[in-house]
């Protein structure tokens, strides 16, 4: 298959002695820990010719769970697939979305929460209303969903943050992979950006454009019952995402100081979010030296101050870039220094916002509302760094 002509973007498991990992095309490898022998390979059927090569994001799968005796994995073509560990066959698969239709499916890894299995979908560009799943963990049936986009039936609140009925078909998702706080019982999850990207509403975008409102509960940090999927809180860190900075490629860090809970969590804008264990802010401080859809964060209500939001026709030097100050590469924090270690991304890039057709039906059609072209900030070409900072205030090490 073409998984030889691509690399690895998750990290393996190491488990009782064996190395468990998943490459491009949902293959699962399992290695002898000590020697690197393979042990065994399951390969998942993908429809690839109709599918998959039509994925904007495929073929790529960044990373699997294990849990009750099983290796849990997404698939490119919207299933969920739990594979026995000891002899590497495959224990149930459950077909969540239906992919044919909508050219969606999964890529971060599953999380195994108490009796159930919890994943977020592909969704951002895509016209769709990216759910999150809560799937029976022994079973595979799938018990309950939550829509990112507009909430669940009755959720009259959020739905009114979409004018023009524009929840049905305004991409959200929670792509990348959440974490579970058995303190409050709840599954932390970030979420992706609304479709189209770029709204040329401008300044008016609250009453004006393919989107209009603060578009809830995309680009936010949601918190989960893991029992019900029940909606327990939030914070939107964007409100009207317009840039495609989503929430969904950060981490989840819980750690403690001086007494208090903090759970630390990067945007994709290069803003870092901290907040206690209830969603509410407590700081925010930035990475990235080169933003300019916003001029800051207040630190302490995440009021977006100075927003650069944007019409129709050209527009030179909006950074970050598509691709974010952060992307979904996991950053990490060590107890013993007590300090956060992230890559950051320095890039930028001039683009046109296209007036598009509303698109009213799920379709397999991407959203995006603009042309780009990728460039350095100022006379410099795109790089990254590595920075040690304090999670907490940010202050660099």
């Amino acid at each position: 298959m073409n998984a030889r002509m691509h690399g690895l973007q998750g990290f393996p498991l190491a488990i009782d002695g064996v190395l468990y990992y998943s490459s491009p095309y949902n293959q699962l490898y399992a290695l002898d820990g000590a020697t690197g022998r393979p042990i065994r390979v399951y390969k998942q059927k993908l429809n690839e010719e109709e599918l998959v090569a039509r994925q904007t994001h495929s073929p790529y799968n960044r990373d699997i769970a294990a849990g009750y005796g099983s290796i849990h994995m997404g698939t490119l073509d919207g299933e969920l697939v739990a594979v026995d560990m000891k002899t590497g066959e495959l224990k149930w698969e459950t077909r969540l979305i239906d992919s044919e239709k909508l050219t969606v499916g999964f890529v971060g890894a599953p999380l195994p929460v108490k009796d159930k299995v919890i994943i977020g979908s592909q969704g951002g560009e895509w016209p769709y209303r990216g759910p999150i799943f809560g799937v029976d963990a022994r079973s595979g049936e799938a018990v309950w969903h939550f829509f990112t986009v507009g909430g669940n039936e009755g959720n009259g609140e959020a739905r009114e943050t979409w004018g023009n009925e524009s929840s049905r078909t305004s991409g959200g998702g929670g792509w990348t992979t959440g974490t579970y706080d058995p303190q409050t019982n709840t599954a932390w999850w970030g979420t992706a950006n609304p479709a189209p990207l770029y709204d040329r509403a401008g300044e008016n975008w609250m009453a004006q454009g393919p989107r209009p409102g603060i578009n809830l509960y995309t680009t936010s940090v949601i918190l989960l019952d893991p029992d019900t999927g029940k909606l327990e809180g939030h914070h939107q860190q964007l409100p009207h995402d317009a840039w495609d900075f989503d929430s969904a490629a950060g981490e989840f860090i819980f750690l403690e100081r001086d007494g208090r809970k903090y759970v630390v969590h990067a945007n994709k804008g290069g803003f870092v979010f901290v907040y206690d264990r209830n969603a509410k802010l407590q700081n925010t401080w930035r990475e990235v030296d080169n933003i300019d859809f916003v001029k800051d964060i207040d630190p302490r209500t995440g009021e977006l101050i100075g927003r650069r939001d944007m019409s129709a026709g050209k527009h030179q030097n909006l950074c970050p870039a598509i691709s974010g100050g952060y992307s979904w590469n996991s950053g990490s924090y060590s107890p013993r220094t007590g300090l956060f270690y992230r890559v950051g991304f320095e890039w930028c890039m001039d683009l046109e916002i296209v007036k598009t057709e509303p698109i009213t039906e799920l379709v397999a059609q991407l959203n995006i509302g603009a042309d780009f072209t990728m460039k350095g900030p100022g006379n410099e070409k795109p790089h990254g760094h590595i920075r040690a900072r304090d999670p907490i205030t940010g202050k660099v090490a």
